[in-house]
This record gives C-alpha cells, structure tokens and sequence, in this order.
C-alpha cells in the first residue's frame, strides 16, 4: 500500500477518535434554556426564551433585542442550532437595527433534539403559527435562512408570502441536485460509525440524504414569492453549488427585487469566515429592500 494511502486511513482515525472524543465529553450537547438565559443576561442583552406546542414537537426559540425595531427572523443550517446565530446576537452593533427572532429547527438544540425531520415543508408548519403572532402585532418581517436553512426559509415564503417584507438566503441550497454529497456521509449512516460520531453529524446525514427529495414540492411554487429577495454566496462553494442562486432567482418571476452578492475565491463557509461581511450585507440589503 501507497505511502499516501496509509496517510489518509491515519487521517481518518483521527478524526473519527477526535469525534467519539468529542461526543463524549458532551461538546454538542444542546444549550438548556437556562443557559441560554444566563448568557444573555450576562451580555445585558433584552431576551425571552419561548417555546411552542407544534403536532408532536415543542419548538424552541428566542427573542433577542428591542421589539421596536424591525423582526429578522433567523433559520440555521444543518447541522446546527439557534446558537449558529451567535455572531448575530452577540453584537451590539448589529442589535440597533433588528430584534431576532431565531428558531431551533426540528430535532436541533432545544426542539425535541434528536427527533429529526426531513420534510422542509413540515419544518416551515412548525414556525408558522409563531410568525403568524408577529404579523398580527403589526411587525416588519425579514427572514434570513443559512444553508439548509435557507430551503425551509423558502418554504416558508411560498407558503405565507404575505409575512415577510423581504428574505435573504445565506448560501443557501434551494434546487435538487445542485450541492455535493460527501462520501463521508455514507459510513455516517451506517450502524456503526452512528454509535462513533457526534449525534449532531447523524441529524445532518439524514437531512442530507434525503435533501433532494425533500426540495422537490418547492420548484413549482417560487412564483409564490411576491417580496425582494436576497442572496449571498461564495462563487467556489462546492457544497451548495452557486448554480443554486442562478437557477432560484430565474424562477422567481413575482419578486418584488432579486439582489445577488457573490464572492469570487469563497466557499460554504462565508457566514463563518467573514461574519462582519455576512451582517453587513444584511443591514445595507434589509434597509434598501
């Protein structure tokens, strides 16, 4: 065997004894909500912790900031929790402009974790009745959606087009086919390496695996979408594929505006890599449209 060959099973068992390692010390452990207060009320920051009885789910989410102020509503990605948003929450600066409203997806963080769904549409049912409150309140709604989150944001959209001013999708994966499945997430879903790996990366294997099909009872309502909509994406992402804002801002026939921010040189990881250009991007986008 290759040189280069026993280089990259080493590589492997590292990682999968980082992981299992990982795991147990508890590292991706969702946050309680009295930990989540205690942190906001550490940083002086105005919140409520909520909670909504949804079929059989009790979803989990956090208001965050001034309610007079314009309501970004926040949809992370896969795998991931509210907490994915720290980099909005925990910035002052960012907080004068919207009051945020950030959700734990089905299965993630503090929403009945570990009880998965694949079905987009069922995840957008779980938030709806709570944006629906908002709207009756007379509020300005904007909704952000990162990665996977984006699909359930544009499923939201298609289906309570009335709700937002405007949305904005962080790369985002929005067509069937347009994003890469790493051989990784194959073993992940077998018996075995599910008893190794954090239980977070076994979420996000089923949500990926089954991502296709999920996206296939939005594509023939994107007309639906009446507001402006957004769009920031690195030009080189190889996991959610730039074609993705292409062919999603062809269809969008009905939109109010279509904006589309790219980055020549970025991958997936923009939202991570550059944050104050992520948040930036929102604030001047959010604030024109």
């Amino acid at each position: 065997m290759k040189k280069k060959n026993y280089f990259y099973i080493f590589v492997v068992i590292l990682v999968i004894l980082s992981l299992s390692s990982c795991k147990k010390s508890g590292m991706f452990a969702p946050k309680s909500d009295q930990d989540l207060g205690d942190l906001f009320t550490r940083n002086n920051t105005k919140h409520e912790v909520k909670r909504f009885p949804f079929q059989e789910y009790n979803t989990r989410y956090i208001e965050v900031g001034n309610d007079s102020l314009p309501l970004l509503v926040c949809l992370h990605g896969s795998p991931g929790a509210l907490s994915s948003f720290a980099n909005f929450y925990n910035d002052k600066s960012f907080l004068k402009h919207f009051q945020l409203l950030i959700f734990d997806r089905l299965g993630y963080g503090g929403s009945n974790f570990g009880k998965i769904s694949t079905s987009i549409e069922l995840q957008a049912e779980a938030i709806l009745p709570v944006l629906r409150q908002y709207q009756a309140q007379k509020r300005k709604i904007y909704l952000v959606g990162s990665s996977y989150g984006g699909s359930v944001a544009a499923a939201v959209a298609m289906k309570a087009p009335d709700l937002f001013a405007s949305i904005f999708f962080i790369s985002s994966s929005l067509i069937p086919t347009q994003e890469t499945t790493y051989w990784i997430s194959y073993p992940n879903s077998w018996h075995f390496f599910r008893k190794i790996f954090p239980e977070v990366l076994d979420f996000a294997t089923q949500e990926k695996l089954t991502h296709e099909q999920a996206l296939m009872p939005l594509q023939n309502h994107w007309d639906k979408i009446t507001c402006s909509v957004g769009f920031l994406h690195g030009l080189d992402d190889k996991l959610v594929y730039f074609e993705n804002v292409k062919l999603a801002s062809e269809r969008l026939v009905n939109a109010k505006n279509i904006k589309i921010y790219s980055f020549e040189g970025q991958g997936h990881s923009l939202y991570w890599n550059y944050p104050q250009i992520v948040k930036n991007t929102l604030i001047e986008f959010f604030q024109k449209y």
